[in-house]
């Protein structure tokens, strides 16, 4: 027989073959490798990785103070406890389902644990996994306690507890992966249950893509004392926080938050990252837009004062299709930034070497620069920042009826072209740089990427009042029929 690997298909839990043809037994327990016998309800294996110990087809009932329903203690042989149904008879009497102390290379799936103080319990238990099982009605479901560091807790319902689906207690580098943990605290309303605790010194620990529904108190929490922590592609719908958090150096990203009635409660002045590789996560107040659709709002996720996603993503983050959007540019916003520095370059190359002017060069100065305003105007009016709209719709219109008038006054032969050069400088200074800088907002609503083209367009307008002052300063290129003297 050989262990399921970690990322392998997951045991289907509590599926009616599993507890088919159960036999009622007492209380197993185990001290050490030597204590895996056809007595202490073995059925299989010889301990080896390939060949696992198999505890398997047990219904025990338990009851009484400190009662326990399979304890497995000071061993490294490689074991399974599978298919068994352990119901307790109250949670006040400390009572345990099952209970892994100092133990490692076990696993436990496909078990069902009722109504005792403590469903699954791993104390001072390292590498083992724990899969496919369903506890419900404990005072907690599953525990990893004291030390228990390099657990896989995976696919798992903990349902209806009295106060915690899930506790991870002084213990690092555990991986809580695709488990369901709700309905928990609401047995005794005086109780603020959650969907999973993590507190007294628990570090490096994975909460990945799990769901923690309708808990009553917290979907998530994170006491003060348990940083680096990573809180990854899990749903929290339902609870009345969905996480709560008083830890520093927490990360929270691609997270879904649905329905809960305050989606995150944050100590003032700690650091958390809420976002990975430029995507953060989904809140279902979020009202901005995704303009270049790329699945993440242009405008930032503001969580409190203090504290905002950058990156809100714009539908439900789902493991199965991951987004993965490193190095994404719109395209329309390529051509913009592009059109913006080949115009400063135009308009200083040729108002400075006069002698190649043209007309036509001027156009297509003209035309590049509205393209980078017309890009700068489309990013702002999602938020409708109306001095950002009219500083650009000012600068376009400017252009629109301003280059007729030039080309009309050039062909009537009523200035001349050094005339409309200068006049030309001018029309860029005053439309994008002397705008900008009386109409400049509070750029912090904006995602980081869609700022670039507002600050390269301030350069741009500082670079056309240069021009303009430098163009005014030069002089009329002699008449061929002089310049040949």
């Amino acid at each position: 027989m050989t262990l399921q690997p970690l990322h392998s298909k997951p045991y289907t839990p509590l599926s009616s073959n599993y507890f088919s043809n159960l036999k009622v037994r007492g209380p197993i327990e185990i001290d050490e490798d030597p204590d895996f016998t056809w007595e202490n309800g073995v059925i299989s294996g010889s301990g080896k990785a390939g060949d696992p110990y198999l505890i398997e087809g047990w219904e025990i009932s338990i009851s009484g103070k400190g009662a326990f329903g399979i304890r497995i203690a000071n061993t490294r042989a490689y074991f399974i406890i599978r298919n068994v149904r352990i119901r307790g008879s109250g949670v006040g009497l400390s009572s345990k389902g099952i209970v892994l102390h100092n133990v490692r290379n076990g696993r436990v799936e496909n078990t069902e644990i009722i109504n005792v103080s403590y469903g699954i319990k791993l104390v001072s238990s390292s590498f083992n996994n724990v899969t496919g099982n369903l506890v419900s009605k404990c005072w907690d479901g599953i525990i990893i306690t004291n030390r228990s560091n390099n657990n896989t807790v995976r696919d798992n319902i903990s349902k209806g507890n009295i106060q915690c689906g899930i506790v991870i207690h002084n213990s690092d580098y555990n991986t809580i992966i695709n488990n369901t943990s709700l309905d928990n605290g609401h047995i005794d309303p005086t109780i603020n249950g959650k969907g999973i605790s993590i507190y007294e010194h628990s570090y490096h620990n994975m909460i990945l893509n799990n769901k923690f529904i309708n808990n009553s108190g917290i979907g998530i929490f994170i006491h003060y004392d348990s940083p680096y922590n990573r809180i990854v592609g899990n749903t929290l719908a339902l609870n009345e926080f969905g996480i709560l958090c008083n830890c520093n150096n927490t990360y929270i990203y691609w997270n879904n938050f649905l329905k809960n009635q305050r989606h995150v409660s944050v100590k003032p002045d700690i650091i958390i990252v809420w976002s990975f590789r430029d995507m953060g996560n989904y809140w279902d107040n979020y009202r901005g837009v995704d303009v270049d659709g790329d699945g993440i709002g242009e405008i930032i996720y503001r969580i409190s004062q203090r504290y905002k996603d950058p990156y809100p993503l714009v539908a439900p983050y789902s493991p199965n299709k991951p987004l993965d959007l490193r190095g994404f540019i719109p395209v329309w916003h390529i051509w913009a930034t592009a059109g913006l520095g080949v115009t400063i370059t135009l308009m200083v190359f040729l108002i400075l070497k006069t002698r190649v002017y043209t007309m036509s060069a001027f156009y297509a100065s003209a035309i590049l620069a509205d393209i980078t305003m017309i890009g700068s105007f489309t990013a702002y009016l999602i938020d409708f920042s109306t001095r950002i709209i009219l500083r650009d719709l000012f600068g376009i219109a400017l252009r629109g009826v301003l280059i007729p008038i030039m080309i009309y006054l050039l062909r009537r032969r009523i200035t001349s072209e050094f005339a409309l050069r200068n006049f030309g400088a001018y029309l860029v200074a005053i439309s994008y740089g002397l705008l900008t800088p009386l109409l400049n907002p509070n750029y912090e609503f904006l995602r980081p990427r869609w700022l670039l083209m507002s600050w390269i367009g301030l350069v741009f307008g500082a670079s056309s009042v240069a021009i303009l002052l430098i163009s005014y300063t030069l002089r009329p290129p002699l008449p061929i029929s002089k310049r040949s003297r």
